[in-house]
């Protein structure tokens, strides 16, 4: 079978393609240069480099990623919306400088500025770091927040991957648990909850960390209005996949300390039971 378009013009972009470096060198404008270009994420659909501009006699690093033009369904992309929106909120995030739907490539592009830190996960379970985590994510779930276009209300993380549905219709693998635990979550209804923003596919890899302090949110192309429980069930779940149970317990407990204990906070487990009840576990 043929790959689609979009992946067949993808997956020969292993370099950044010089049709992007000149957009960005427009996009920055005063005679910008682009002089490196470091990979950071090269996944089959969306990929993400670092590029290196040089600019009227100064040095700085600017983040392009390129997405699938099948996921854009018109009007403004999500993070044309969501990253001045933190911006205006005062989130810790990156700030928007560009956006462009390419049809040439048939990709979307994003340039955007780079937060100081790292996103990598030590290789043992960093407990202080996690509840640092969960406390960043309740300080994003106290914003109330309507859909709009852009920002579209999500019922579960990830909403453009199609997990759940590709599983039942016999087009992902599946078991006799599998099968058991999503007709247990399909008979769950989550307790009731003001809508907030919510990223959509938080974890501890879509975060910049100054050792183990805190200093933002990255890619947030997933962003929508939802429940807390999205974010935190998501992220319990990625972190009890890479470390273990107890590891994500730290999550838990630092949401705790920012809300003191708001019962929102059980509409994770919901979330985390679905996305369990899709996916086999990691090895």
């Amino acid at each position: 079978m043929c790959p689609p378009p979009y992946l067949r013009t993808l997956a020969v972009m292993s370099d950044l393609h010089e049709l992007f470096v000149r957009w960005a060198q427009r996009t920055l404008g005063r005679n910008a240069r682009v002089v490196s270009k470091t990979a950071l994420k090269l996944k089959t659909t969306q990929k993400t480099w670092l590029l290196r501009v040089e600019q009227a006699h100064a040095s700085t690093s600017v983040v392009l990623k390129t997405s699938p033009i099948e996921w854009y369904s018109g009007g403004p992309m999500t993070e044309e919306v969501v990253l001045p929106l933190a911006e205006e909120l005062g989130l810790p995030a990156p700030r928007l400088l560009g956006v462009d739907v390419n049809e040439q490539a048939e990709v979307t592009v994003v340039l955007s500025t780079l937060l100081p830190g790292d996103s990598t996960l030590p290789a043992e379970a960093p407990l202080l770091r996690l509840r640092s985590l969960g406390s960043a994510a309740a300080r994003l779930h106290a914003i109330p927040m309507s859909a709009r276009p852009g920002l579209p209300h999500h019922k579960r993380p990830v909403p453009y991957d199609p997990y759940v549905p590709d599983r039942r219709e016999g087009k992902a693998p599946t078991t006799a648990l599998l099968e058991e635990a999503d007709r247990v979550v399909s008979a769950m209804r989550p307790p009731d909850a003001d809508p907030v923003l919510v990223h959509g596919d938080y974890h501890p890899g879509n975060t910049m960390w100054l050792g183990d302090a805190f200093v933002g949110y990255i890619d947030w192309d997933t962003a929508g209005v939802g429940r807390p429980g999205i974010d935190l069930g998501w992220c319990r779940l990625e972190t009890a996949l890479h470390y273990s149970e107890e590891a994500a317990d730290q999550i838990l407990l630092g949401w705790r300390d920012e809300t003191g204990g708001n019962r929102r906070v059980r509409s994770s487990r919901r979330a985390l039971v679905g996305r369990d009840a899709s996916w086999p576990r990691r090895r």
